[in-house]
């Protein structure tokens, strides 16, 4: 069991430093802009970097020091199934968040419904892949769970179609329908906010209507759920396939050395590819441009962003009648 190639070291590597980077990044950024803990997509891709920094260092540990002992080989199985399917529920919760915040309009005091998806997520993620925990060995035609990641048996694939893969099937096609209902949302009102995004760009606040004003404002929103909706895809397609390859493994009786390094290389890339979607998200972006501003002694520009929000928000003040559009800051 966890027998790995130079490949998978070179990528866990590769994960170890991206994972540690970002970590880095965020507690820099949570220092100078605490405000951004407000953000549960932000709460939620630390996590993710937290999870994926310590089952690529777990890996790497086990990859030279063999692990024994049944009570020792249970854990990390477990560990490592929790790791696998945790970021897909985890990235679910990011998408269906903004789809309920910014497309459903559900109120954020409504705490009910986030703290019900924030438990399925976890049960989905935990309790199903318990079950290496308290199941004996002998039941699935093994003689200890240091033999997990052999060529499966019968009674062995189905207990992981069981415990890991249907939930990873599941928590797929959860982020798949997401990113459907949102592209469909974004494509149906894109061309309505077309002339907002140009008059944003050459207009003062002071002389939005109410209808412009709406209109950007729905702008904002589709731009900050295009950037968001795509986080879950690499983990989709990484963990089907992995399912997948098992599946295979199974009927074939035999591994694939291709295919294992295929598997090996798509759950890695998911790291760099989610720490790359974050950094692009409008409220993220936005804050590090301020702090190198700030780091530079660069004030705004005119046609910045942060002078627009700011002369927004005096006019709105100022004005009954202009409506005040709100950022991604202020809606997620």
């Amino acid at each position: 069991m966890f027998d790995e190639t130079v490949l998978d070291r070179a990528w866990y590597i590769v994960d170890i430093a991206i994972s540690s980077f970002t970590l880095l990044l965020n507690m820099f950024v949570i220092l100078k802009r605490r405000k951004l803990l407000r953000l549960p997509i932000f709460r939620t891709v630390t996590i993710l970097q937290v999870l994926s920094f310590a089952k690529s260092v777990l890996q790497m540990v086990i990859g030279y020091h063999k692990i024994k002992g049944e009570a020792n080989c249970r854990v990390v199985v477990f560990f490592g199934l929790v790791t696998s399917v945790a970021p897909l529920f985890a990235t679910d919760f990011c998408v269906l968040y903004l789809q309920l915040i910014l497309i459903k309009n559900i109120e954020r005091d409504q705490h009910w419904v986030f703290v019900a998806i924030i438990v399925a997520a976890a049960v989905f993620s935990v309790v199903p892949e318990a079950m290496v925990l308290v199941v004996p060995p002998r039941l699935l035609k093994l003689q200890s769970y240091c033999e997990y990641d052999a060529i499966p048996s019968k009674e062995l694939i189905i207990f992981k179609w069981f415990t890991t893969f249907t939930w990873i099937i599941v928590a797929g096609l959860i982020g798949i329908w997401s990113l459907t209902v949102i592209l469909r949302h974004v494509m149906k009102t894109s061309s309505r906010v077309e002339s907002a995004i140009n008059c944003s760009r050459y207009s003062d606040a002071a002389h939005f209507t109410v209808d412009e004003a709406r209109r950007l404002k729905r702008a904002r929103i589709n731009h900050a759920l295009l950037h968001i909706a795509w986080v879950p895809v690499t983990p989709i397609i990484s963990m089907w396939f992995a399912v997948t390859y098992g599946t295979i493994r199974y009927a074939k009786q035999r591994n694939y050395t291709s295919l294992d390094s295929i598997s090996t290389t798509l759950q890695c890339l998911s790291v760099p590819f989610i720490a790359a979607i974050f950094y692009a998200y409008a409220p993220v972006r936005r804050e590090f441009v301020s702090i190198y501003r700030e780091y530079r002694g660069l004030p705004y520009l005119p046609g910045d962003r942060g002078s627009q929000l700011m002369s927004r928000r005096h006019s709105a003040a100022q004005s009954s009648t202009v409506l005040k559009p709100q950022t991604e800051e202020e809606l997620v």
